[in-house]
């Protein structure tokens, strides 16, 4: 699903922020 890929694209988008 197109939400999908968006949700794991910002959760890798956001990974070296919050580390």
């Amino acid at each position: 699903m197109f939400i999908s890929l968006l949700l794991q694209f910002g959760k890798l988008a956001a990974e070296p922020f919050l580390f």
